[in-house]
């Protein structure tokens, strides 16, 4: 009884500071001269945050997110504790398992530019049905300005079927490893050899420029996440 007590006293007071903890990051951000870009899925999300952020440094100061930040509370932790002038980019990584969870983290965000790597069933339990978490995650790309740009698997066929349907005002770009859709995708990935050192691709632009990809990642789900950041990374002047 002492503990709930406790917890009922205790917990307006929490969601006080998380909320002026909330406010403080965003107005930080919103002031700050970075270009913020968001990534969500319900898997891949991760690696693809880490690669796009490797790729960036090597011409841009960019921040990203650490590990699995991708609440409210650690995304707004890293934007209170670093200096963001020293930044031009900010990569973010959102997560979800609530509908409306993208939502909140793009009004935090403010992403310019938005990557949804794919849509799966995970957190069913509450999300409630597949639509839901479809939806929540398409938050992202309900939010990107017209001037920003949108990245989406095409291979995820309830992802694609639901952008086809939806009318954006900024431009999108779709990447594929599947054969059957290399007409429709921006960029997609021939030539897959995987081997215990790693992972080697040719990835094929719309307009027929080609890049040899060769990294020691393992994977055929890696391939998939690199033709994402391949395409942002574009989209940056690189």
């Amino acid at each position: 009884i002492f503990i709930l007590i406790a917890n009922l006293i205790n917990a307006p007071i929490e969601k006080l500071v998380r909320c002026i903890y909330f406010v403080k990051a965003k107005n930080k951000l919103q002031k700050a001269r970075v270009y913020s870009i968001g990534i969500t899925g319900s898997f891949g999300k991760t690696s693809t945050k880490f690669f796009l952020s490797e790729v960036l440094n090597s011409k841009y100061k960019t921040l990203t997110t650490p590990s699995s930040f991708n609440t409210p509370m650690g995304i707004s932790k890293v934007l209170n504790e670093e200096n963001l002038d020293d930044y031009q980019y900010f990569v973010s990584e959102m997560g979800a398992d609530h509908v409306g969870d993208i939502k909140e983290l793009c009004s935090l965000v403010q992403p310019q530019a938005g990557i949804i790597t794919a849509v799966g069933i995970q957190h069913l339990e509450t999300f409630g049905t597949p639509e839901n978490i479809l939806n929540t995650k398409l938050e992202l790309f309900d939010v990107i300005p017209d001037s920003g740009f949108g990245i989406y698997n095409y291979d995820c066929v309830i992802l694609r079927d639901a952008v086809s349907k939806r009318s954006y005002k900024f431009p999108l770009y779709s990447y594929s490893v599947e054969p059957q859709n290399f007409t429709n995708a921006e960029l997609y990935a021939k030539d897959v050899v995987q081997t215990r050192e790693g992972v080697s691709f040719s990835a094929v632009f719309k307009d027929g420029r080609v890049l040899n990809i060769k990294t020691s990642l393992l994977g055929r789900h890696n391939v998939q996440n690199l033709l994402a950041v391949i395409l942002a990374a574009w989209k940056m002047g690189m």
